[in-house]
């Protein structure tokens, strides 16, 4: 199990799509939870083999990483996020999602628990109680494409902490299966509800364009798209619920909206829905429409199997679809790429690799139903091509005496006849010669032994029949005592009748490339010699410099003796980037766009010249940053005009050649005119403008359409009439600023009168009423401050003016208040005193400290007053020790608080002046001296862990106050004759320290009491013992015998 550190508190919006840079996010996430998550065979992992944007994605891995597939053991993988809000909250929860798993066998569930229920990894048994089941909401078995799903209105306490939790469920143990997609997790968003998330996220396409629309509540809205596979979003923000895309390729889009809304809380976001993987498909780019089967040129029938296959006689003209996953479709087009057919195991792919849909002939239902799909295709007299049908067949297998499910497909000439044998076959689950794949479906599916053909293609040589209408006419069946079903899948289309070039630059071999799906015989003919080469590939390498002619002798896979042979000639290739742009300011938008004129070249007796091919990537990066990855794409320009830094980079080969293309573009500036008019007349005159005359107080705009850029024009009048009365002003200022009013300066508070004159004449009377109030004035002496680290409070005296100040705070910074100090806000002064106190922690630190003194202006806006003041907390005098009339010793870290202190650095102070040579911790005054009340000493120490000097409070022991004289004081009453071991009782102190010493002034211990905790251990050897008794009053000693 992976646990990570848990911060369950989050604010929204909220994001997380497992990236790298997302390190603190993810590890919050708990995976493969439970004590025997480790041991499952599929386990949660976060990596870079599938991702929906960015590089990185949360899925099941069932081989430690190396794919994103699940396995063939029963397991229960879990893996969580906790979270909570401080408050009350209503969100909206999406996360991108995909898998292909099977209802009631691989299973993911996601739900919202609470934190206290327990749902662990299972190594061996996946059951899912019923009461989990029903808390776990939200189930996926199967979704090739990511998907986006969304949980709204989701309501959550405040302080209470959830899971948003992901159950794998997987009870597959079919070893034969081709262990599809695990489920893939990313982006996961919460939003509030408050700002709606767009709906019914659709798109339309048609040659060179789509169209998304959407439902929505916002405001306005943040439209995004991508081709699927690239990085890269454009973005555009609209207040329209559709957005038109044009001068797009054909093939497969990501696109995405967010609304955006206006709130007290300023500017809101809501999560994106999304659509994935949406296909743009243009009937212009392909000889045959085959995916239209309502289309001119197209007839599907239906009918029954009688006498070993349909007939004329029992079939009906119509399309029977109710999509590609409906069982009772039987002519049906498959857009999802990636989906796998489950009756073979998950093993055939619905959609060939390279093609954008297919079309499914048939269905997996037994009833001795037959179908029929024939096209209608003109061959262009102006091109070189080959028909390219691509197919694959899936038949219940019978007993060999049966009658059989079939596939068959012809190609007829325009007579009805078939072109030729090669281009008719009849496919039974019997065939020997074919290359079936085997399996054999769960008992309880209801399926035989089911035996399927992968994708395999036939081609036409065309270029006989120039001119000419033919038919492609493909047929299935069921077996005829409706025991056995029979389906196909097939994809119609044109290739060039030629060989293709994968290689360029400057490589020392090419690669020349012959259509997928068939037998190839590699030969060139030198001197009518014919070489062939050994290799039946479709792809074979060649020398760059070679100027022979290469054929390729292309077999069909399933039909021996048919094939068509193509040629082609060794070309080095190269990739030119070139592009061209417009500048298109519209809708009062400033934007220019951008077309790849790029082109692949081809290297011909050194030149290079261009072959039609279009190049594999651009990249379109715009002041050093990706813009886009498309072939043409509009990019906004600020309003005022912009200078572009365009390169533009574009590859072939998998990018092994690419070229770049740079340009400096100055776009010029579009713009909004804005006329003001702003002016003041007397009381009965008038404004005439073009659009009207205003006669009072008045604010207008008046907006015209640009017709050059479709920017506004817009003039604003802004017109005061000056009536003829008297104006009163009230104004309240502090004294301590300069009041000027009407060049006149005022310094008292009252009522003054001005007449006024403007320039055109009018006049006004104004009456001021000023209120001057007095500035709150406070001082603090500038001194150097210090206070005992055991002192309970610093004073601060002040002075005043004449108001006086009623409410003061003390603020200090970070550095105070990690040793202990504490802000005091808006306490009431005690003006009588004039000072105030700044509370000293208990046992604070020695050292240098800052704080912020305000004194607060409660009467006026005038401004507070703000005083910095330093001051140092110095060591307590409790940390030395006085004695025998002439030595002072500094306690070790075992009595003076825990301070360590750096043994090279002590220097003794007496009265102020520092003693020569005095660098030890103890200071002994000089033979014959004593103490007197007279004579003060310190001591500057620095600690080791910290390096800080600071020096302690001075102590001026009296001699009259020395050991001796406190030998018979008896306030306080203790046991002063004890036996060895015993231990000495202490009476009558409320707190205080006590210090056991030799007779001859060697510290033996040092103790705490109190009224409860008074007894303390005797020393271990018996003698005559001072035991010295120190509380906040006093201190005195004693003389001790120990027995």
């Amino acid at each position: 199990m992976i646990v990570c550190a848990q911060n369950s508190a989050i604010t929204l919006p909220y994001t997380c799509s497992f990236e790298a840079s997302e390190s603190g996010e993810i590890s919050n996430w708990v995976l493969n939870a439970g004590a025997d998550g480790p041991n499952c065979n599929d386990q949660w992992m976060i990596g870079e083999l599938e991702h929906n944007d960015g590089k990185q994605s949360l899925y099941i891995s069932c081989d430690s990483g190396l794919t994103s597939t699940y396995g063939s053991k029963k397991n229960l993988v879990v893996a969580y996020r906790v979270f909570e809000f401080t408050e009350r909250v209503t969100a909206d929860i999406t996360f991108d999602y995909k898998l292909y798993g099977e209802e009631n066998t691989s299973m993911l569930y996601v739900g919202l628990v609470q934190e206290r229920l327990d749902i662990p990894s299972n190594a061996t048994n996946p059951a899912l109680s019923v009461q989990l089941k029903n808390q776990l909401t939200h189930r996926f078995s199967q979704s090739i494409n990511w998907q986006t799903y969304t949980i709204q209105n989701q309501s959550f306490a405040p302080n209470v902490r959830v899971k948003l939790i992901f159950v794998w469920e997987n009870y597959n143990t079919d070893t034969t299966k081709n262990n599809p997609m695990s489920p893939c997790i990313d982006n996961i968003q919460m939003t509030k509800s408050n700002c709606k998330m767009p709906s019914n996220l659709q798109m339309e396409s048609e040659c060179g364009s789509f169209t998304a629309t959407w439902d929505g509540t916002s405001d306005s809205y943040e439209f995004q798209y991508r081709k699927t596979g690239n990085q890269n979003w454009t973005t555009i923000k609209t207040t329209d619920k559709f957005m038109k895309v044009e001068d797009i390729e054909e093939g497969q889009w990501d696109m995405r909206v967010r609304g955006i809304c206006n709130s007290d809380e300023g500017e809101m976001q809501s999560a994106y829905i999304a659509l994935n993987a949406a296909v743009c498909f243009c009937a212009d780019n392909h000889c045959n429409n085959y995916v239209d089967l309502y289309s001119e040129g197209v007839i599907c029938q239906t009918g029954t199997v009688a006498g070993g296959f349909s007939t004329a006689s029992n079939q009906t003209s119509t399309v029977v679809d109710f999509g590609p996953n409906n069982a009772n479709s039987r002519h049906t087009v498959y857009w999802d790429r990636g989906q796998y057919d489950p009756r073979t195991g998950g093993k055939l792919k619905t959609i060939p690799d390279g093609e954008l849909a297919s079309v499914r002939l048939g269905n997996w239902l037994k009833g001795a139903e037959a179908e029929r799909i024939t096209y209608e295709y003109y061959v262009d007299p102006n091109t070189d091509v080959i028909l390219l049908m691509k197919y694959a067949i899936v038949l219940e297998k019978p007993a060999p005496t049966h009658q059989a499910p079939a596939f068959e497909f012809k190609i007829l000439d325009q007579n009805g006849n078939a072109i030729s044998s090669c281009v008719e076959a009849n496919f039974t689950p019997h065939d020997e010669y074919i290359e079936w794949n085997n399996y054999t479906p769960d008992f309880r599916s209801g399926f035989d032994e089911i035996v399927w053909k992968d994708w395999s293609s036939i081609g036409v040589d065309l270029r006989n029949y120039k001119g000419q209408t033919i038919k492609v006419q493909l047929t299935t069946q069921d077996c005829e005592l409706t025991a056995h079903c029979g389906y196909a899948y097939f994809t119609l289309g044109c290739i060039d009748a030629g060989i293709k070039s994968t290689s360029c630059g400057d490589d020392i071999n090419i690669s020349l490339v012959a259509p997928d799906g068939f037998r190839y015989t590699w030969y060139h003919l030198d001197d009518d010699n014919k070489e062939v080469f050994d290799t039946n590939e479709k792809e074979l390498q060649v020398p760059s410099n070679d100027t022979a002619t290469y054929y390729c002798r292309i077999d069909y896979l399933d039909q021996l003796g048919c094939d068509f042979t193509l040629h082609t000639e060794v070309r080095p290739r190269v990739p030119f980037a070139n592009f061209e742009y417009e500048w298109i300011p519209s809708d009062c938008k400033n934007q220019v766009k951008f077309t790849t004129k790029s082109e692949v070249l081809t290297r011909i007796d050194g030149q290079e010249v261009s072959n039609g091919e279009k190049v594999e990537n651009h990249y379109w990066s715009i002041n050093g940053e990706v813009v886009s990855e498309l072939t043409t794409f509009v990019y906004d320009v600020d309003s005022m005009g912009e200078t572009l830094n365009l390169n533009l980079s574009v590859g072939i080969s998998d990018n092994q050649c690419m070229d770049d293309s740079v340009y400096q573009i100055v776009i010029p500036a579009i713009y909004s005119e804005t006329v003001r008019i702003d002016t003041v007349l007397c009381d009965g005159d008038y404004l005439q403008t073009n659009f009207g005359a205003f006669f009072s107080d008045t604010v207008a705009v008046h907006t015209e359409k640009s017709k050059w850029c479709g920017c506004d024009s817009t003039t604003i009048v802004n017109l005061k009439i000056i009536r003829q009365e008297d104006v009163y002003v009230y104004d309240t200022v502090c004294s301590a600023e300069p009041y000027i009013y009407n060049g006149q300066e005022l310094k008292e508070s009252g009522e003054y009168e001005f007449r006024l004159y403007s320039g055109l004449g009018c006049d006004s009377v104004v009456i001021l009423n000023l209120e001057m109030l007095q500035a709150l004035e406070v001082s603090v002496e500038d001194v150097y401050r210090s206070v005992c680290a055991d002192d309970s409070v610093l004073t601060i005296d002040y002075t005043h003016g004449e108001r006086v100040p009623m409410e003061y705070s003390i603020i200090f910074d970070d550095f105070e208040k990690d040793n202990g100090f504490v802000d005091i806000e808006n306490q009431q002064l005690n003006t009588s005193k004039k000072s105030l106190n700044i509370k000293i922690p208990k046992n604070c630190r020695p050292n240098s400290y800052k704080a912020t003194i305000v004194f607060i202006d409660k009467e006026s806006e005038c401004s507070d007053i703000v005083v910095p003041i330093e001051f140092d907390v110095y060591y307590s005098i409790s940390i030395m020790q006085a004695k025998f009339g002439n030595l002072i010793t500094v306690f070790n870290s075992d009595n003076n608080g825990g301070y360590v202190f750096d043994e090279t650095a002590y220097r003794w102070y007496k009265n102020g002046v520092l003693l020569e040579n005095e660098t030890k911790e103890y200071l002994y005054l000089p033979e014959g001296e004593k103490f007197n009340s007279e004579d003060c000493y310190y001591i500057e120490l620095k600690r080791v862990d910290d390096g800080v000097t600071m020096p302690t409070c001075e102590i001026c022991p009296d001699l009259n106050t020395s050991i001796e004289d406190l030998y018979f004081k008896n306030e306080l009453s203790l046991t002063t004759s004890i036996a060895l071991g015993e231990n000495i009782q202490v009476f009558g102190v409320e707190k205080g320290n006590v210090n056991i010493y030799t007779i001859a002034g060697q510290l033996v211990s040092t103790h705490t009491i109190s009224f409860e905790n008074n007894s303390l251990a005797s020393p271990i050897e018996s003698g005559i013992y001072l035991l010295q008794i120190v509380t906040e009053r006093e201190s005195v000693v004693y003389k001790i015998r120990v027995k």
